[in-house]
């Protein structure tokens, strides 16, 4: 097996990996969840969609893709030499926490046989959807820029010259 095998390996290994993690905490929301017993959302399809959705989410936002090459890595703001704060990742980054802390909570609650008020439930579901959201939003940024990005970079760079 040459390197390139064996980097491509890994990359998919990684991201089969995260996208597990995201339909596992997605379970886990969905589980706590179906424990308040709300007709509407205590199906087997809407469970599936929060798997699928943890997952997509997972898969995307937690391993962004490296920057195109010929971009440099320093993005510098107008005459400043300090590089600024790469906020996609930042997004992703809280999308993760966010997501994790939620279904850490859902997975202690269902361990610990705990029934909270149902507003602590549906608080849980919301931060744990709005992480993976993030994590979905960054991932598609960072995907999207990663075409035009660039060929804006190129023409940045070239009037600078």
């Amino acid at each position: 097996m040459n390197r390139s095998n064996a980097n491509g390996f890994a990359q998919v290994a990684e991201r089969t990996g995260l996208a597990i993690m995201g339909a596992l905490s997605g379970l886990y929301v969905a589980a706590l969840m179906a424990k308040i017993d709300i007709e509407e959302i205590n199906s087997v399809g809407v469970l599936f969609l929060v798997i699928l959705y943890g997952s997509v989410g997972f898969y995307l936002g937690t391993n962004l893709p490296s920057l195109p090459s010929g971009v440099s890595r320093r993005v510098f703001s107008d005459g400043d030499s300090r590089p600024r704060t790469n906020l996609i990742a930042l997004v992703s980054a809280t999308g993760t926490l966010i997501a994790a802390l939620a279904a850490l909570m859902s997975v202690s609650m269902i361990v610990l046989d705990e029934i909270p008020p149902v507003t602590w439930n549906v608080a849980i579901a919301f931060s744990w959807m709005l992480g993976v959201l993030l994590q979905l939003g960054a991932g598609t940024a960072a995907r999207l820029g990663q075409f035009t990005g660039a060929a804006g970079q190129a023409r940045r760079d070239a009037k600078r010259a």
